[in-house]
């Protein structure tokens, strides 16, 4: 009986030994993974900080996507010279968005300062044909960072702060005229305003 006792208190141990060792490795593991979507994101920034996203733009049956884009910063009074390297629609149908992939980040704040500056544009301003909407520039955001701004967004019109804004790769809400911008990293820090 003794025997049986030890048999079972040794393989006990040995069972507990082995659980504490699997909890060890996935806490490691857990900050490995943190480390790498860190540096994905890091990657991901770098990739898109000369893009923007122009949403709101009808599709033309007499122009190309680089002919609307280029009336559209004509009627933004841009310089336009070879200020896009690329630009193309993010869905096949024609209808999305314009991915515009700028000469350089100056480029690029430059159109955002600009459309700031306007207080927006629309189609008719722009003498785009289709009914008169709005043209929308946000930044190319990685996906993780896109879902954590909407959040931003949305805990600004629920709480009424000032302002929810993405700059440099970073969100920040504002929660008042007075006060400095928060910096946003995760879901965590929009809890604490909440």
């Amino acid at each position: 009986m003794s025997d049986s006792f030890d048999d079972q208190k040794r393989a006990l141990e040995s069972v507990l030994l082995e659980n504490k060792t699997l909890k060890k490795e996935t806490a490691d593991l857990k900050k490995r993974l943190q480390m790498l979507e860190g540096r994905v994101d890091a990657f991901e920034n770098k990739e898109r900080t000369k893009n923007l996203i122009v949403a709101g733009v009808p599709k033309q049956t007499n122009l190309d996507i680089k002919g609307s884009i280029m009336k559209i910063f004509t009627a933004m009074q841009i310089q336009t010279t070879n200020m896009v390297m690329e630009s193309f629609r993010l869905d096949k149908n024609g209808e999305g968005p314009i991915l515009l992939k700028m000469q350089s980040e100056q480029a690029k704040r430059d159109v955002i300062k600009r459309i700031k500056d306007l207080k927006g544009i629309s189609t008719r301003q722009c003498g785009l044909e289709g009914s008169d909407r709005k043209i929308y520039f946000n930044e190319d955001l990685p996906m993780s960072k896109r879902v954590l701004f909407k959040m931003a967004r949305e805990l600004k019109k629920q709480k009424g702060y000032k302002a929810a804004f993405y700059l440099n790769g970073s969100v920040y809400i504002k929660t008042n005229e007075n006060e400095q911008a928060i910096k946003i990293k995760c879901e965590s820090d929009l809890d604490k305003l909440r």
